[in-house]
């Protein structure tokens, strides 16, 4: 499913696309994925660019306070402003919201 299609299937569930806060949720994040979604080799996570401010933001809301990106920084173009997170090797890459993708949402608290 496209970025948007997948934040809005998980706001129409209770939740939004997983944010990820500290390296501890980020490694669960990926196992968790590899239990549920086999084949997969990325997947959405809730990081988006507000292209306005040309900074990254969590569909959430919640404060953008670490993160994770392959090469230490995100592929800053105006048609990488969505994000995956590849289980191989954990590091977040930018892309284009408009690949189909899975996509692993969050309800409730995440605090892990």
């Amino acid at each position: 499913m496209i970025f948007s299609k997948s934040e809005a299937t998980c706001v129409q569930n209770g939740g939004h696309l997983v944010s990820i806060h500290n390296g501890f949720t980020n490694v669960f994040v990926i196992q968790e994925a590899k239990k549920y979604m086999k084949d997969a080799t990325d997947f959405w996570i809730g990081a988006t660019k507000n292209n306005n401010a040309k900074t990254w933001q969590w569909t959430d809301g919640s404060t953008f306070d670490f993160d994770e990106w392959k090469y230490g920084r995100p592929d800053n173009s105006s048609l990488t402003d969505c994000s995956i997170l590849p289980v191989s090797d954990g590091y977040w890459i930018a892309q284009s919201g408009l690949e189909k993708k899975p996509f692993v949402c969050a309800t409730g608290s995440t605090n892990l």
